[in-house]
This record gives C-alpha cells, sequence and structure tokens, in this order.
C-alpha cells in the first residue's frame, strides 16, 4: 500500500508539474503575442524612428554594416522621409559611395525635398565633379547665406576655374568664421596651384581644428605637399598621426584608404 500511494504521488507530482510547464507556455505566448501586438501598432513614423535610432546608433560605432540595414528598414517605414535620407547619405559618403548617394538623394519624392536636401545634392555633385549640375540646382533651389552655403558655391566656382570668385567666396566664411575647416582647405588647395605657394598652403592647413570634417583630408594634403618637397619622414609622421585617430570600422572608409595608400608609398621610398 506505501509502494501504491509513492506511485500514486509521483504520477500527481508528475501531472502537476506538467500542468505548470502547460500554463508557463501558455504565459510565455500570452505575453509574446502581446509584444508582437504592440510592435505591430507603431505608426510608420514610430517604426522609422525606431530603425533610425539604431542606424545613428551603429555608424557612430562603425559598426557600418548593421547602420545600412537600419537605415534601409527605416526608409522602407515611410518610404523616403528627409530625417533618415540626409544622415543616411552622409554616411555613404564617409565612406565613399558618392554615386549610390547620388542615386539614393535621386529617389526621395518631389514634394519632401528641401533646401537641406538641395545643399546635401549640391555637395554629393561636388564630389563626382558635376560642377554644372551643382551650380543649377544651388541657383534654382538654394536661397540660404550660410557658410555652408558659401563653401558650396565657392567649390563649384574653383572647380570650372573661376579661381577668383571661389577665393573671394572662402575670404567671406573665415572673416566669420576664421576657424572654418572647409573654408582653409579650399583656399589651400587654391595657393597649391602655384608651388611657390607651397608653404603658405601649409600654414593654412594647420589652423584647420581637430573636429573639422575634413581634418582628415587637410592632413592627406599636407602630407602630400611634404612628399612632393622630398621630406618623407614629416609625411611618414603626418599619415601615421592620422591613421591613429581613424575609428575602427567593420568597412574601409573613404579617408582611411587615402591615407594607407600614401603611406604605403611613402615607406617604398
Amino acid at each position: 500500500m506505501k509502494k501504491q500511494q509513492g506511485i500514486t504521488f509521483i504520477k500527481t507530482n508528475t501531472i502537476h508539474t506538467k500542468q505548470a510547464q502547460t500554463l508557463g507556455r501558455l504565459a510565455s505566448g500570452i505575453v509574446l503575442s502581446v509584444l508582437l501586438s504592440a510592435c505591430g501598432s507603431d505608426t510608420p513614423e514610430q517604426t522609422e524612428a525606431i530603425h533610425l535610432e539604431r542606424a545613428k546608433a551603429y555608424a557612430a560605432q562603425g559598426q557600418y554594416k548593421a547602420a545600412t540595414i537600419e537605415y534601409r528598414n527605416a526608409l522602407k517605414s515611410t518610404g523616403a522621409t528627409i530625417d533618415t535620407v540626409l544622415p543616411y547619405i552622409d554616411m555613404m559618403q564617409v565612406l565613399g559611395y558618392d554615386q549610390g548617394a547620388l542615386e539614393q538623394l535621386q529617389a526621395v519624392p518631389a514634394e519632401l525635398r528641401n533646401e537641406a536636401y538641395y545643399q546635401e545634392l549640391t555637395e554629393i555633385y561636388i564630389a563626382l565633379r558635376k560642377f554644372s549640375s551643382a551650380e543649377k540646382t544651388l541657383a534654382e533651389h538654394v536661397k540660404a547665406d550660410s557658410p555652408r552655403v558659401k563653401n558650396l558655391q565657392a567649390q563649384v566656382a574653383f572647380g570650372q576655374g573661376r579661381v577668383t570668385e571661389a577665393q573671394k567666396l572662402f575670404d567671406a566664411v573665415l572673416a566669420s568664421d576664421p576657424n572654418n575647416g572647409q573654408a582653409l582647405l579650399g583656399k589651400a588647395l587654391i595657393l597649391l596651384q602655384d608651388e611657390r605657394q607651397a608653404a603658405a598652403a601649409g600654414l593654412l592647413l594647420d589652423k584647420v581644428p581637430t573636429e573639422s570634417e575634413v581634418y582628415v583630408k587637410s592632413r592627406i594634403l599636407q602630407a602630400g605637399i611634404a612628399i612632393t618637397t622630398g621630406e618623407l619622414e614629416k609625411a611618414e609622421k603626418i599619415l601615421t598621426d592620422v591613421l591613429t585617430r581613424l575609428p575602427h570600422t567593420d568597412q574601409m572608409i573613404a579617408d582611411k584608404a587615402v591615407v594607407l595608400e600614401r603611406l604605403a608609398y611613402v615607406l617604398t621610398r
């Protein structure tokens, strides 16, 4: 009888355990359903905002592959809002995907295009050396008189050979912002048209702040000046220093590719 009671107890306990497991699975299923329904109830704008936040976080960490997926998911949510497109374009430029950036911008519906859009479009045209398209975009769609716009106008003028006009525009930017990196770089490039002005160009490049978005480009140009004047050790030092400042990323960024190429050239010399 005691044995039977023991068997009965084991069977009963087993039944209770199975019931508990079943209830646990049901509870988990209910929780999961609630979570899924909550996600499903998000508006397209909320979904876009979630993906956009993730994309920016990944990009800031140098995880560009994951950031690309999140940017694309964000764009799928609402089509192509400017808030998502512009930071995505900025990241594509960092990676050197200028043609892809242009195609992405051209896919934005006309009704969503604002002045910030057209400034970004102008920048891409300049990167692709499509100076006529850049000039037309500025003339027809950009009314702002900001330092960024003046820099864009100067780059277009310089690209089309209107050097005096470009210099005046860069000077106008520097008059109000003496540490404007883009204007300093632009003036240095103008000076470098004359080999005798290399030293003056170098002094301008020295003024580009480390936090400027063109700081790496300015240092690459300084290394180029050093290579031209035969100062290979100086060039090596500049490029090595820049390399240590560049972030670790899961994809090669455009500036880093140039630095490595120049450094390899200097070291083999």
